[in-house]
């Protein structure tokens, strides 16, 4: 089993939540980044990239225990490690109390496309949560 940390459409009531994880994987409580160094893109879905210049926000989402077969395809759905990589950061787990070893999905900054945009998801009281109106909850 592997920890992932979701932060958009894979958190639950979500569509890719729906197709990849429900029945699939562990809820482990809900979560926020233990590091202030993230910024977001999205529109209909999230980016979430690490500031370059160490500035930046928390980030709040869920984490899930993922079996191989389910890691194996959420790689394929975010395009690890072309589109976004796989890597492991600290959260705390807000439902255990708990810091947590996760993996999360980051965008590489390196690519052209997103290295001159600023974020377009704000920061509230420094916390980055994607909310988009269409949730269902699960």
């Amino acid at each position: 089993m592997t920890k992932i940390f979701c932060y958009g459409t894979l958190k639950r009531g979500y569509g890719n939540w729906a197709r990849l994880l429900n029945g699939r994987a562990e809820f482990l409580g809900a979560a926020v980044s233990l590091d202030k160094r993230y910024v977001m893109w999205g529109n209909g879905f999230p980016i979430l990239c690490e500031s370059r210049n160490g500035t930046g926000s928390y980030v709040k989402g869920e984490l899930f225990n993922v079996p191989r077969v389910v890691l194996t395809n959420l790689d394929v759905l975010e395009g690890h490690p072309n589109w976004y990589r796989r890597e492991p950061r600290k959260f705390f787990n807000l439902d255990t109390l708990r810091v947590e070893t996760a993996d999360v999905y980051l965008q590489n900054v390196e690519d052209r496309m997103w290295r001159s945009q600023r974020p377009r998801i704000r920061p509230k009281h420094y916390v980055l949560e994607w909310n988009f109106k269409e949730r269902k909850e699960p």
